[in-house]
């Protein structure tokens, strides 16, 4: 009957495996086929992350040569992926400096060339290596980052798997109704993932077995192992044996928990997965260490080795690197957008001084016009002193003469006047147009941060905004009164004396 167990057993998982074979096959098949280089680095990409399942290996090598062949045609977007999908393997692979440093090279791409999609991937997948690392928290701000580059409510499947890790980062946490939340979530939407469904069934079986439904947590764990058999998973199916071998131990089930322990260990080492390794190992170990110390030493030694991979000194030294690397290369970013906001307040200062300088060179040219004209007036006033001494018998053809005079004079004084005043009008004209351009772009830019959320930034633009309508205001109010004056100075006059209020004229000829 056992043999009979084992046989169907084996058939089963054959089946099972078929189909996730027969996609790597086809897609296999597609890369012979495929002319483009553009999805051929795609295919790889593919082949390398679907080969994580079964051997680490040779979804490193689909995985470098997407990589190289991506640099080799300046594919962005395909270096980005390449290099995620690097960084995954190395994190199951439990070399979380190197899968960090990938990962983060992907993320970079995506940044510099705004890859919306591949961006928000990546710090999803540098919060999943945080999540190994024990970095529950920090792990979390990646996931809810990730989210807001997309809409945190949008049905994609980055958003998906963003829920799947937030499942598992609250369980580490013990945040139970938090994870379930997360974790009924992505059961509610399983046709985005469902090559991670083992995953999402193990996440919600450690969930319940916390909560004590140790009928659900099994539910679970048994549909875990079924997805993850589909297609070939060593890498869930390590994790979920474990976590059977763990509730069985609390349930006192020894011979139950050593089987399965065996299980995960034999799944991690086929997948040469680090972190259940040490789990399994330990497990073992543990149970061993009263009923037979050779084997316990055995899998001490077992899960040491995988301790020092995962936390050795090395390791930690180069993830502390890493990150101090990544806050340099955002210091750096922050520093050269604080220097050219710096250089445009500084263009323009220089660009209002400039206006300052034309002004008061007009006023220049305006008041030495002035002197002429009045130079002018003088000699003609004692000219016609001269005459009217030495010439009384032509008083009233002087009279005549001396009213043409003066209304020549006049407009010949305004045509001079005209250029001076035209000189005036551009100046608060080129204020309201200055200001306008300036509110256009500062309207942009509050719709960006408005985009982002950033609502003091938002207020503070709009006060700006605000003011610069005050001075666009009062310029054009300004210019208005120069027009105004200018239409009164071109009336004609009989040149009769008449009664003036004092004030308003010296305030006219003082502007």
């Amino acid at each position: 009957m056992k043999k009979i167990f084992i046989l169907i057993t084996l058939v089963t998982i054959c089946n099972n495996g078929f189909a996730q074979s027969k996609y790597t096959d086809s897609l296999a098949i597609e890369l012979t086929k495929s002319k483009d280089d553009t999805s051929r680095v795609l295919i790889l990409a593919d082949l390398a992350y679907y080969h994580r399942y079964q051997n680490l290996d040779t979804g490193m090598v689909y995985a470098q040569q997407a990589l190289s062949l991506a640099q080799k045609i300046k594919f962005l977007r395909g270096q980005s992926i390449a290099y995620q999908i690097v960084g995954l393997i190395f994190r199951y692979k439990g070399e979380y400096s190197l899968a960090l440093e990938n990962t983060y090279k992907g993320l970079q791409i995506s940044e510099e060339n705004n890859f919306i999609n591949e961006k928000a991937l990546s710090l999803s997948r540098i919060g999943a290596v945080f999540n190994e690392l024990g970095e529950h928290l920090k792990a979390i701000k990646f996931y809810h980052k990730s989210m807001q580059i997309i809409g945190p409510e949008k049905l994609v499947r980055v958003n998906v798997i963003n829920w799947i890790q937030l499942t598992v980062a609250y369980e580490k946490l013990n945040l139970l109704d938090s994870a379930w939340y997360y974790g009924k979530k992505c059961y509610d939407n399983l046709n985005l993932i469902k090559d991670l469904t083992s995953d999402l069934n193990r996440d919600l079986g450690i969930v319940q077995m916390k909560k004590g439904n140790r009928s659900l947590a099994l539910h679970f764990f048994n549909e875990s192992l079924d997805a993850a058999k589909k297609i070939n998973d060593n890498w869930v199916a390590s994790l979920t044996y474990a976590e059977l071998s763990k509730m069985y131990n609390q349930e006192g089930k020894l011979d139950s928990s050593i089987y399965f322990a065996k299980k995960g260990l034999e799944y991690a080492q086929k997948n040469k997965n680090p972190s259940v390794i040490l789990t399994c190992g330990s497990l073992l170990a543990k149970m061993f260490e009263y009923t037979n110390p050779a084997e316990a030493l055995r899998y001490y030694k077992i899960a040491a080795e995988a301790k020092e991979g995962l936390f050795g000194k090395g390791n930690l030294q180069a993830i502390q690197a890493l990150l101090v690397k990544e806050e340099e290369r955002k210091n750096e970013i922050a520093f050269a957008d604080a220097a050219y906001q710096a250089k445009l307040k500084q263009y323009g200062l220089l660009g209002g001084l400039g206006v300052i300088l034309m002004i008061a060179l007009i006023l220049y040219r305006s008041n030495l016009s002035r002197k002429k004209i009045n130079e002018v007036l003088l000699k003609q006033k004692a000219e016609i002193e001269i005459q009217k001494t030495t010439a009384e018998h032509a008083l009233s053809e002087l009279k005549s003469t001396q009213a043409q005079l003066i209304q020549s004079e006049k407009m010949a004084s305004l045509g001079e006047l005209t250029a001076g005043i035209a000189h005036e009008i551009q100046n608060p004209l080129n204020f309201v147009n200055n200001f306008s351009e300036v509110n256009k772009e500062m309207i942009v830019e509050m719709k960006e941060e408005i985009d982002k959320g950033n609502y003091d930034e938002v207020k503070l633009i709009a006060n700006d905004i605000s003011d610069n309508e005050e001075k666009i205001n009062h310029h054009g109010k300004r210019a208005d009164a120069i027009v105004k004056g200018m239409l009164q100075h071109s009336q004609s006059s009989t040149g009769q004396k008449e009664p003036t209020d004092i004030n308003k004229l010296a305030e006219e000829y003082l502007r």
